[in-house]
């Protein structure tokens, strides 16, 4: 890959993360495989990035594959990712700062280092999960560590995505619980039978199998002690137990009919065996969505499996409720295998199970939902908001105004100003109504009077609480910004319907400042406040600029949250919100564009104390990414009781 900083056009449209990829065996890997050709087939550039035992790229089913040789632990469950996997993951975002990044769950180390070059970056991704139940170690305090670990660490990856998909209800469930996320912010899409659909009429032989990685969260040593047991009273049944791994003592005798395989079977062998096979066993202590159970099923078999929570969806969705059988108990393992032996005895039986699984797990739904998700938005936009706060402005106000009603946003867009007199004691109210009074053209304009005066704070909520745009944004009623500026903004909102929020950056080098300590003073405050937020992967250049145009919905959801009453604790406020907020399941995603900015000093009208209200800034940066947002609306309320406003 050639590395370019500036690149304009993205060489991918999906970036795929995962520790390991097919043809490895594995649910996560089959899933992400399946993901992917089916993001090709519907014309979606795709890159996979994952670990192996080798270093190597290839084009696969229509998209990139790229693979990096990794130290695997946990009997090569577990891969440890290098330098040249940091590397390449940076270029490849810098070279596609629109794609689309999909990182598969979040324990794994690849997970961790990819969202932390995306917060960095400030490539918003989206994180699958395919896990619904904790670690599970042999050793207790090795496993009460890792659990520790996991909700610590690997568990700030879910506050930084910008969207999180759970594979299951069960596991958007635990995903609340565990890490404290908001069912709301959690999307579930399913899993989905990745191979090929069996046609015909398939010739059936009595097989039962169990097939997995031989740990500890699967529990093999439970379904070889069903499967000898049983092995005597079924003479004409042949049982296959199939895997690798630490967690299963093969005995040294055991009945003619149980196979014992030690090792993975490729994917597509695994499939011709359950072709054949009648009876497919799961003893898992803790699925997500297990494929191998989907798999299963599609190919015809009866599925016995424990009653882990994800399990129990499934086998409501497949309609095989009666074959569930109580995790780690021994006796009931063996009367539901045999219940089923019993079923068998009917095609229709395994029939109906594999048409209803085929039904609903079915791949083309599962890319469509994801494509809907990750690339298909509601974008319409045909009306922008501009609110403008005003106090003792009379000397600008007409020339603020003028420049406003100049600008055009293109064919069917429309304007809306809103301008908020917050109690001038000079002629800046005269001024407005001499300017309306002889403004000819289409765009509304509207005044709110404020009684008194209440700060620009409150004044910019007073104006956000009655827009009717489709897009927001405050413009200050001096000269110090171009308003010409928000038509790159309005452009980048149609251009990506998943931007919800675009700042203004004035530290550019277009840019010169009269006043050092107005520099330094906004560049210590942003870097203050990102401090706050950049562990929910919120990160800005310019967190005091007056341009942040934000979606109307986004908006509305936060404005009866905004508590500050003076002047300048607007934009730390409203910093501080954005980087909480969630908007139809998706973390608010932001983008940054440089602009133009003409300061104007003291003698001009500016109204700031660098000092004075540079501490208070300090202060409201603390106070709003730690205050909860209970404590923010009832503050908010008690100031809205004594508002008094009058619509011109």
């Amino acid at each position: 890959m050639k590395f370019n900083l500036f690149r304009d056009q993205n060489e991918y449209d999906v970036i795929s993360i995962s520790h390991f990829f097919y043809p490895r065996v594995g649910g996560l890997e089959y899933v992400a495989y399946t993901l992917m050709s089916e993001f090709a087939r519907k014309g979606k550039r795709g890159i996979a990035i994952f670990g192996s035992d080798k270093r190597y790229s290839s084009s696969i089913n229509g998209f990139e594959s790229v693979s990096f040789k990794t130290f695997n632990l946990f009997n090569g469950t577990y891969p440890i990712f290098f330098i040249d996997f940091v590397v390449f993951v940076t270029k490849t975002l810098l070279n596609n700062p629109n794609s689309k990044v999909i990182i598969h769950s979040r324990h794994l180390i690849s997970s961790l280092i990819t969202a932390i070059l995306c917060v960095l970056l400030k490539h918003p991704f989206s994180i699958v999960e395919h896990n619904a139940g904790p670690i599970y170690f042999q050793n207790k305090i090795i496993n009460e560590i890792g659990n520790w670990i996991d909700i610590k660490l690997f568990g700030t990856v879910y506050k930084w995505a910008y969207k999180i998909i759970a594979v299951s209800q069960t596991s958007k469930k635990w995903l609340s619980k565990r890490y404290k996320i908001d069912k709301k912010d959690i999307n579930v899409i399913y899993n989905a039978y990745p191979g090929k659909n069996f046609t015909g009429k398939i010739k059936k032989e009595n097989l039962v199998v169990w097939a997995a990685k031989w740990i500890k969260v699967k529990n093999p040593e439970i379904a070889l002690k069903a499967f000898v047991n049983l092995a005597v009273k079924y003479p004409k049944w042949k049982f296959v137990v199939i895997g690798e791994g630490p967690n299963l003592k093969i005995p040294n005798k055991v009945p003619g009919n149980v196979e014992i395989i030690p090792k993975l079977m490729g994917y597509e062998e695994l499939q011709r065996l359950l072709s054949k096979s009648k009876i497919y066993v799961n003893t898992s202590l803790s699925e997500g969505l297990s494929i191998g159970i989907i798999d299963a099923c599609a190919a015809g078999n009866i599925p016995v499996i424990s009653n882990a929570p994800s399990n129990i969806e499934l086998s409501k969705v497949t309609a095989c409720s009666k074959y569930i059988f109580k995790r780690n108990s021994l006796k009931d393992l063996q009367d539901k295998i045999q219940i089923a032996i019993k079923d068998s005895g009917e095609e229709k039986a395994y029939e109906n199970i594999r048409l209803s699984t085929l039904e609903n797990f079915n791949k083309r739904e599962m890319a469509r939902r994801y494509v809907e998700s990750l690339f298909e938005y509601n974008n319409k936009i045909s009306r922008i908001s501009i609110v403008v706060p005003v106090y003792n402005e009379e000397k600008y106000i007409h020339g603020v105004l003028r420049r406003l009603t100049s600008i055009s946003f293109g064919k069917g867009m429309r304007k809306e100003i809103i301008i908020v007199e917050d109690g001038s004691t000079d002629k800046t109210l005269n001024r407005i109504k001499k300017f309306i009074e002889k403004y000819k053209g289409k765009d509304s304009l509207r005044v709110l009077i404020h009684d008194r005066n209440k700060g620009k704070s409150q004044s910019v909520v007073s104006g956000i609480k009655i827009t009717t745009g489709d897009l927001v944004v405050v413009n200050d009623a001096d000269l110090e910004y171009n308003p010409k500026d928000l038509v790159k903004f309005v452009n980048e909102f149609k251009k990506d319907p998943s931007v919800g929020v675009i700042y203004g950056n004035r530290f550019n080098r277009n840019n010169k400042f009269i006043n050092i300590a107005h520099r330094v003073g906004n560049i210590t405050l942003t870097m203050f406040s990102n401090i706050f937020t950049l562990h929910r992967g919120f990160m800005v250049k310019d967190m005091e600029t007056c341009y942040k145009m934000g979606r109307s919905e986004i908006y509305k959801s936060i404005i009866e949250n905004i508590s500050s009453t003076s002047n300048f604790g607007i934009e730390p406020e409203l910093t501080a919100q954005f980087s909480k907020t969630h908007y139809n399941g998706k973390k608010v995603q932001i983008r940054e564009i440089d602009i133009s900015y003409k300061p104007r000093g003291t003698k001009d009208g500016k109204k700031m104390d660098w000092f004075k209200h540079g501490v208070e800034a300090i202060s409201e940066i603390i106070r709003f990414n730690t205050e909860s947002a209970k404590n923010y609306k009832r503050s908010y309320q008690k100031l809205d009781n004594k508002l008094y406003s009058k619509l011109h």
